[in-house]
């Protein structure tokens, strides 16, 4: 977050927002996003809950010093004016801010500060992706939008704003209490299940002759490469899969409309849904892809189109089981540190561990822990403007992208991908 002053007042820029269709946010929902922000909950946190036709927009940041006065949100006051959009500004020499501004809202992944051809990467998906042209897109004085834009006053656009919307700032020790509690609880709970876990294991343990243990290391190494069958050895693959789909899947073709994509390191899947009165023909994806590549569903509504992609999976040898790779970051704080690095997620990171050498075996015969932890992560912005930043985030905590999909439906856009590490 960053705070400028307009006139007599301050404006904060790059608050990370959310949306809720059913209810305004809770004081536990807005703790537990001041907590993935600032772990330590040392730093003053700011936030504001904003609504429009039913909806409501949390916008939270935090900055390592409190501000002097009163300091309001520049998105959510822009947002009041209801005029939806996307806008665009420059904030320093080679660094853009925008926001995208939808019902009366700020779409949740904008009023982000970023290196000026990213932002205009982002721009102009965001563009393609609802229909926007020149006379939505808003651009202040500096700033060149390709395709071109309207005339944008930062300052003379707030002069119209009747009520800026004031950021609430918070040290409330309530919020810190209930996430302590909630932390107390969790660690309670998985001291309790390690400690019943070991007097089970104690009491199965046997007492194995050469070759069933053998039998049982044989096994474990099989059980673990097929758990692992689909963990990358290229980390980046995620982002030429992208650059696949975009050169070999066009958005519409033939009277079909791209809706999905979902991609995993061996292949890409595209899946078509038939414009209204469009032709059922499904001759141009053969000729086109070959019909290897080419399904259809028995209803004729949907066409599927498979691109190979042939990365390969990890090598699991059995020194990497034996001595597997050092964990590094504690997984919840990198999932907790996550929406500060990947704009653009909805709702929090749902996380998965498993130790693949206690349910395979491995830990009977004497192999030391493989901890595969699996996080999924999900959004409502244009996959392509976020998937740079997960496989970047990813590489800072070991974690590599081993599935991502991609949906667009009625000019709506949605993302899904899924990380995976294994470490001891």
């Amino acid at each position: 977050m960053r705070v400028e002053p307009i006139g007599k007042r301050q404006y904060a820029f790059g608050l990370t927002w959310s949306e809720s269709r059913a209810r305004k946010p809770s004081k536990q929902v807005i703790a537990g996003q001041r907590k993935a922000l600032d772990p330590t909950m040392s730093q003053p946190f700011y936030h504001c809950v904003t609504r429009a036709k039913g909806r409501y927009a949390l916008g939270s940041g935090i900055v390592p010093k409190a501000a002097k006065g009163k300091v309001y949100s520049y998105a959510a006051t822009l947002a009041g004016l209801h005029t939806d959009g996307v806008y665009v500004a420059e904030v320093d020499e080679g660094q853009l801010w925008f926001c995208v501004v939808q019902g009366g809202l700020v779409a949740p992944g904008t009023d982000v500060i970023d290196k000026s051809d990213v932002v205009l990467d982002a721009v102009a998906q965001y563009r393609a992706l609802l229909n926007l042209d020149a006379d939505s897109t808003y651009a202040a004085e500096g700033v060149s939008i390709p395709g071109g834009a309207q005339p944008f006053d930062p300052v003379a656009a707030l002069v119209k704003a009747k009520h800026p919307v004031l950021l609430v700032s918070s040290s409330d020790k309530s919020h810190m209490l209930l996430v302590a509690e909630v932390a107390v609880v969790v660690v309670a709970g998985v001291i309790g299940y390690h400690v019943y876990h070991a007097h089970k294991l104690a009491a199965q343990h046997k007492i194995l002759t050469a070759e069933q243990r053998q039998q049982a290391i044989q096994a474990y190494e099989s059980g673990a490469r097929s758990s692992l069958a689909s963990y990358p050895a290229d980390p980046t693959w995620a982002l030429a899969a992208l650059a696949k789909v975009h050169a070999m899947l066009p958005v519409n073709y033939t009277g079909w409309v791209l809706q999905q994509i979902e991609c995993q390191p061996a292949s890409c899947t595209g899946t078509y849904a038939r414009e209204r009165g469009g032709p059922m023909a499904v001759t141009p994806f053969v000729e086109r892809f070959g019909a290897s590549a080419v399904q259809i569903d028995t209803q004729g509504k949907a066409i599927r189109v498979q691109l190979p992609l042939g990365f390969a999976p990890e090598e699991i040898s059995d020194a990497f089981l034996h001595n597997p790779p050092p964990a590094g970051m504690a997984p919840a704080d990198w999932v907790g540190l996550a929406p500060i690095h990947v704009y653009g997620m909805s709702g929090d990171p749902t996380e998965q561990a498993s130790n693949l050498a206690q349910t395979k075996g491995g830990k009977q015969v004497g192999f030391p822990d493989l901890m595969q932890v699996n996080v999924t992560m999900k959004g409502n912005t244009p996959v392509g403007t976020v998937l740079p930043a997960i496989v970047q985030w990813a590489a800072a905590g070991g974690f590599r992208v081993t599935h991502w999909e991609s949906r667009i439906t009625n000019s709506a856009f949605s993302w899904t991908a899924t990380v995976s590490r294994v470490s001891r």
